[in-house]
């Protein structure tokens, strides 16, 4: 490999490395505002993580929480949901288990359903802009550091 391209690569795999940190941060943030705060452990899971080299590199912001994907896409209603995850929210928010507010909460989703949170879409249509902004400003310290050597 040319010194030049090699020089390139360096220089340009740092500078997107340190925009996609501050873009990941950044999606992180606004991710964790969106995000409801039942009982903060759904928001404690989300993290931003950096994957992959060079040209491979990509950042995620995401989390292995079980509760993620019904919280984002929302219950349709019909089957009865898990007592389990009804009664720690009920525990959160009284004090103290209510077998009977426990139910009756477990018969209105599964007659009317949840809602979509939505907070990941939400996030990456509404930041798309500044996502790519950031980037192209990573892309530039690149190109300038480069003139400079």
């Amino acid at each position: 490999m040319p010194r030049m391209t090699k020089k390139f690569s360096m220089i340009y795999e740092e500078e997107m490395r340190k925009g996609l940190e501050l873009v990941m941060m950044w999606l992180w943030r606004k991710v964790i505002e969106k995000t409801p705060t039942f009982t903060s452990v759904l928001r404690g899971s989300i993290k931003p993580q950096l994957r992959g080299k060079g040209i491979d590199m990509r950042g995620v912001v995401g989390t292995p929480s079980k509760y993620a994907l019904p919280v984002e896409n929302g219950r349709k209603p019909g089957k009865f949901p898990n007592l389990d995850a009804i009664r720690l929210w009920v525990n959160q928010k009284l004090g103290k288990n209510d077998e009977k507010v426990v139910y009756l909460i477990a018969r209105k989703i599964q007659k009317v359903g949840i809602p979509p949170v939505e907070m990941f879409k939400r996030t990456a249509e509404e930041e798309n802009a500044t996502v790519n902004r950031m980037l192209n400003q990573a892309s530039d310290r690149a190109i300038s550091r480069l003139r400079r050597s």
